[in-house]
């Protein structure tokens, strides 16, 4: 009789892959999903940031265009201040006002920028930021108009964000950069205020009336 095969010949069956692995396949596979929903989902969001605040200064627009078409006058103002920062350098560049003034900081907290206007007139001034050497916003702009007790300014600014990552942040970037101009608007407020009600009275333009 011939012999039978013996029992104990390997079995050339793959033995089962560890439950682990499975596990792992399937936890990939779920974050793989979750980044691709992500992508696509920011792609739906507004690629563009903006930003508008005001307030009404108890003095004639005369009055509150030289802190804003002056370069030097922004330092007593805007965020961007020895008082924000005191480790900050300022330098400036260009004419005193108007058209190409410009200033620089430098510090810990503020890291490096500069703001240059790029047009100046009675309504409205215009300037172009640059933060870390990257262009920030090309047309923010301070606009003044007459309003029952004074003037309103009105700051405004916007641009791009970078890339999906970028359009998930815009709105904590609004509510930063929108915080920041409304503390500039209300030191701007305070300053314009007391400087025009300490000025003499013939410090005042004269009117075009009779």
């Amino acid at each position: 009789m011939p012999a039978r095969a013996s029992s104990s010949v390997a079995d050339d069956r793959p033995s089962p892959r560890p439950l682990w692995m499975f596990a792992l396949f399937g936890i990939a596979v779920l974050v793989g999903l979750f980044n691709v929903g992500a992508y696509v989902y920011g792609l739906t969001l507004p690629d563009e940031w903006s930003v508008d605040e005001s307030v009404v200064i108890a003095a004639p627009t005369q009055h509150v265009l030289p802190f804003v078409s002056t370069s030097r006058r922004w330092t007593e103002w805007s965020s961007w201040s020895a008082e924000r920062d005191p480790t900050a350098e300022f330098a400036f560049q260009g004419p005193e006002s108007g058209k190409d003034a410009a200033f620089s900081w430098l510090g810990e907290q503020l890291g490096r920028g500069t703001l240059t206007i790029i047009e100046s007139s009675p309504s409205e001034v215009r300037y172009k930021l640059e933060l870390q050497g990257e262009t920030f916003s090309e047309d923010g702009r301070v606009t003044f108009e007459p309003a029952e007790g004074g003037t309103r300014v009105r700051w405004t600014d916007g641009g791009e964000v970078n890339g999906t990552l970028g359009r998930f942040f815009r709105e904590r970037l609004e509510g930063s950069v929108a915080a920041d101009f409304s503390q500039s608007l209300q030191q701007l407020k305070r300053l314009v205020e007391t400087e025009h009600i300490a000025a003499p009275a013939d410090a005042t333009p004269p009117s075009d009336g009779p």
